[in-house]
C-alpha cells in the first residue's frame, strides 16, 4: 500500500503543472590518449545523478534503499531525473531525490507563502510546501538546492504511522540534504 501511495505522489507531481524538472546532463568524457579518471572521483563529473552517484556505503548508513526504476521527464521545457528511496525497509519515511531544471526563483514565484531560503554546504537552497496539508501535519517537507542547471529536489514524506513518524520531516530532509551534497560535484 505504501508503494502505491508513493506512485500516486510521483504521478501527482508529473501530471500537474511541472513543479520540478531536471536537466539530464552528460558527464564529461576523457580523450582516449589520457589516463582514465577513477570512477569514484566525484570532481571529475560535471553533473550529479541521484540514482547512481550515491555510494552504497552512504545509502546503507542512512538505511535507504532505492524504490523502483529511475523516473525521468522531458516535456521540451522542463526536465527531471531522479529516484525514490525508502527507509527502514519500507517502514520509515520515503524521499525522492530529483535533478530538475526548475530554479529556486521559479519555486519562489510559485510558492511564495511557504518559500524559505537557507544555505546548505555553501549552496543556496529553499524549503517550501508542495502539499501544505501534509506539511501542516509534519508529514511532508521539500527542499531544493541550487545547481548550475536548475536545482536538486529532496521531497520527503513521513507519515505519522511509520517508524520515523515521530521525527520532524524537515529535520529528516535536512539530514538527507547535508548527507548527499558532498557527493554533488562543485560545478554541478
Amino acid at each position: 500500500m505504501k508503494k502505491n501511495a508513493l506512485r500516486g505522489r510521483r504521478s501527482a507531481l508529473l501530471v500537474g503543472p511541472a513543479l520540478v524538472a531536471c536537466a539530464v546532463g552528460a558527464c564529461s568524457t576523457t580523450p582516449t590518449d589520457s589516463p582514465p579518471t577513477p570512477a569514484t572521483t566525484v570532481a571529475a563529473k560535471a553533473d550529479f545523478d541521484p540514482c547512481s552517484d550515491l555510494p552504497a556505503a552512504y545509502l546503507q548508513r542512512e538505511g535507504l534503499k532505492r524504490l523502483g526504476e529511475p523516473e525521468s521527464l522531458d516535456n521540451g521545457t522542463l526536465k527531471t531525473h531522479g529516484c525514490a528511496y525508502i527507509s527502514h525497509g519500507g517502514l520509515g519515511y520515503d524521499v525522492r531525490i530529483v535533478r530538475t531544471t526548475t530554479t529556486l526563483d521559479q519555486i519562489r514565484a510559485k510558492f511564495p507563502d511557504s518559500y524559505r531560503e537557507e544555505q546548505f554546504s555553501g549552496r543556496r537552497g529553499a524549503f517550501y510546501s508542495l502539499f501544505p496539508r501534509q506539511q501542516d501535519r509534519g508529514e511532508s517537507c521539500v527542499v531544493n538546492v541550487e545547481t548550475r542547471n536548475g536545482s536538486l529536489e529532496f521531497d520527503l514524506s513521513n507519515s505519522k504511522s511509520t517508524e520515523t513518524g515521530n521525527i520532524d520531516s524537515c529535520a529528516l530532509v535536512r539530514n538527507i540534504v547535508t548527507g548527499v551534497l558532498p557527493y554533488v560535484p562543485a560545478e554541478a
